[in-house]
C-alpha cells in the first residue's frame, strides 16, 4: 500500500551470489523499455501478466544494459533493497541485481547464453485502489399492507454508476442525526445487497462508452423497522472486489447522502382508557386521568393534538358544557398540541387540564369542578396523530359522591397476656388520605366489671375516642401502645394496596367495643365487637 506521501515501495530480494562482496541494483520503467525496444503502448484490456510476458520476451531478445539505470551509488552488502516507485505509477518496474567483487568488478550482465535470461528481471507494479462512485440512495415511506392495517415501511432505491465493478452495497441505518454525519459512526450495516439477492428487485446497468456496466445497476428493496415518530437516517456505500490480474485493489466508495424518513407506529395513537377519581378537597371535584406514549414535541410530520370535551348532566335537565380543550381564541380553537398543555395543575377551585411526564408515557390529568355533587359528567378525549389517525376515549362519571361506601372487614381479637386485648378491623380506606377528606373515627369501649357470676357480666364505666382519621398514629416497629397513657389507644397500618388496618388496644378483662368511621359523604361504617 502507499505511504502517507502517496508513494509505493518495492522490497527487491535475491539469493546471495558466491564471491560477491556487494550488489548493485538496476531498474527501468515499462514505458521507457517499450520505447527502447520498439513495443506498442499496452492495450487497455491487457492484464499485468500479459504485459509482463511482452517485456520478458523483449528483454530476452535484447538484454541491453544501457536500457537500465543503476539505483545505488555504493554497493549494498545485504540481499535486499527497498526501492521507491514514482508517485502514482501504473507501470511495471523491472529490477536486475548484479554482484560486485571485493576488487570492485561487477559480475557479467545477463546475456544470450543465460538459460534463465527471461526471468532475470524482477518485476514489481504498484497496486492501484479502484473504488466505485458513491451510489445514489432514495428512501420513502409507503403503506405496508403485508404487515397489517395502517402499517408503514421504508422503500429503498439504490442506483450505481458505470466504472469500478460493484460487488455489493451496504446499507446503514441509525436514529441519531448526529451519528449519520459520518458513515463510520453509524455502526455495522443494516443489510447488504448483492447481485441475485432474492428479496430485492435488481436491474443491471449497461456499459456507457468505455466504462463497463454494473450487475447491480438499480436495486429496489424494503426495510420494515419498528414504528416510531423519530426519524430514521440511511446511507449506502458500494464495495468493489480486488482484481489482482490488473493490480487493482477493491475498496469502499464514498457514502451516499444521508436520507431520512419517519415510519410511524402502526394504527391510531395509543391513549389509555379514562379513569376518574376524587382528588381530595371539595366532594364535588372530579379528576380524570389518562396517559399516552405519543411525543410531546412536534415530529417532522407534525404534532399530536388533543381535544377534550366535558358536559355536565343534571337530573331532568339539559347538558351544560363545563370544559373544552383547546380553548377558543376569538372563536377559533387554539393550539391543541400536546406541547401546549400546561405543566401545572389549575388553581384551587377551578377546572383545568395539565400534563406530567415522569417516564416514557405522558400522563394527562383533567380536574373538573362540578356545580354540585349531583351533577353527572360526560367526558370525551380525542387524540389525533400527524397523519390524521385518531383515538377516542369516553367516560361517564355518575352523579353523587365519587368515594366508595366505607366498610369494615372481618374483625379479629387477640389477647395480650398481662395487658389486655388487641382488636384489629380492616377498612377499605387508604392508609394516607388528605385531612380535608373529613374522615373521623369515633369509638367507645365499656369493660366488664370484675365480679363473679354468670355472663353477661355488668358493664363498667367506658372510655371513648374521637379523632380525625388522618391524625391516627401509624404503628411503629416494636412499639407498645399499651405503655402509653391514652385511655383508648388506636393505630393504623397498611393492608394490601388500597386498604388500611385499624388496631384498638383495650386494657382490662374484656368488654364491648363499638367503632364508627364517617366521611364527608355521610355514609359511615360501623362495627361492634364483644371481647370476652
Amino acid at each position: 500500500m502507499e505511504d502517507g506521501a502517496g508513494r509505493h515501495h518495492a522490497l527487491v530480494t535475491w539469493p546471495s551470489a558466491p564471491g560477491a562482496a556487494g550488489y548493485f541494483i538496476y531498474a527501468a520503467q515499462e514505458g521507457k523499455l517499450r520505447a527502447d525496444w520498439g513495443l506498442a503502448e499496452p492495450r487497455l484490456e491487457q492484464t499485468l501478466s500479459q504485459r509482463l510476458v511482452e517485456l520478458r520476451n523483449a528483454f530476452a531478445a535484447n538484454p541491453a544494459k544501457r536500457f537500465f539505470t543503476r539505483l545505488n551509488e555504493t554497493a549494498v552488502s545485504a540481499t535486499s533493497y527497498q526501492a521507491t516507485l514514482p508517485r502514482g505509477s501504473k507501470e511495471i518496474h523491472l529490477f536486475l541485481v548484479v554482484g560486485i567483487s571485493a576488487g570492485g568488478v561487477e559480475s557479467e550482465w545477463p546475456g544470450a547464453g543465460d538459460p534463465m535470461l527471461r526471468k532475470r528481471p524482477i518485476a514489481y507494479a504498484a497496486p492501484q485502489k479502484q473504488v466505485p462512485d458513491a451510489p445514489t440512495l432514495e428512501v420513502r415511506r409507503a403503506a405496508d399492507p403485508d404487515s397489517g392495517t395502517d402499517a408503514f415501511r421504508a422503500d429503498l432505491r439504490l442506483t450505481t454508476l458505470p466504472g469500478a465493478t460493484v460487488d455489493r452495497i451496504d446499507i446503514h441505518r441509525v436514529r441519531s442525526e448526529a451519528a449519520a454525519v459520518e458513515l463510520d459512526t453509524m455502526g455495522p450495516p443494516l443489510m447488504t445487497v448483492r447481485s441475485g439477492e432474492p428479496t430485492w428487485a435488481i436491474r443491471a446497468l449497461p456499459p456507457r462508452g468505455a466504462a463497463p456496466g454494473q450487475a447491480i445497476g438499480i436495486a429496489n428493496g424494503v426495510d420494515r423497522p419498528a414504528g416510531s415518530w423519530s426519524p430514521l437516517y440511511y446511507r449506502a456505500v458500494a464495495w468493489s472486489l480486488p482484481r489482482p490480474e490488473r493490480g487493482l485493489l477493491g475498496g469502499r466508495s464514498k457514502p451516499s447522502a444521508a436520507r431520512s424518513v419517519v415510519i410511524p407506529p402502526p394504527g391510531p395513537p395509543d391513549l389509555q382508557p379514562l379513569e376518574h377519581s376524587w382528588p381530595g378537597g371539595d366532594i364535588a371535584l372530579i379528576e380524570i386521568a389518562t396517559a399516552t406514549p405519543a411525543p410531546i414535541e412536534a415530529t417532522t410530520l407534525g404534532a399530536h393534538r388533543l381535544r377534550v370535551e366535558v358536559t355536565g348532566l343534571a337530573e331532568n335537565g339539559p347538558g351544560t358544557a363545563l370544559f373544552a380543550w383547546p380553548e377558543l381564541v376569538d372563536g377559533v380553537p387554539g393550539d391543541g398540541s400536546l406541547r401546549a398543555l400546561p405543566t401545572a395543575p389549575p388553581a384551587l377551585g377551578t377546572s383545568g387540564i395539565w400534563r406530567e411526564t415522569p417516564d416514557e408515557n405522558t400522563r394527562i390529568r383533567l380536574r373538573i369542578v362540578r356545580p354540585n355533587v349531583d351533577t353527572a359528567l360526560s367526558v370525551r378525549f380525542q387524540l389525533d396523530d400527524p397523519l390524521g389517525r385518531a383515538t377516542e376515549r369516553i367516560a361517564a362519571v355518575p352523579a353523587g359522591s365519587p368515594l366508595p361506601p366505607l366498610a369494615f372487614g372481618v374483625v379479629a381479637v387477640r389477647r395480650i397476656a398481662g395487658k389486655g386485648f388487641v382488636v384489629r378491623a380492616p377498612i377499605n380506606l387508604p392508609l394516607k388520605v388528605p385531612p380535608e377528606a373529613g374522615y373521623r373515627l369515633k369509638a367507645a369501649f365499656r369493660p366488664h366489671l370484675a365480679v363473679p357470676g354468670p355472663l353477661p357480666r355488668p358493664m363498667g364505666r367506658g372510655v371513648t375516642l374521637d379523632v380525625d382519621y388522618a391524625d391516627i398514629p401509624q404503628l411503629r416497629p416494636l412499639e407498645d401502645p399499651f405503655a402509653g397513657t391514652v385511655p383508648l389507644p388506636v393505630r393504623r397500618e397498611a393492608a394490601g394496596r388500597t386498604g388500611a388496618l385499624l388496631s384498638f388496644y383495650l386494657r382490662g378483662q374484656g368488654g364491648s367495643l363499638r367503632a364508627t368511621l364517617g366521611g364527608v359523604d355521610g355514609a359511615p361504617a360501623s362495627f361492634m365487637q364483644e371481647v370476652p
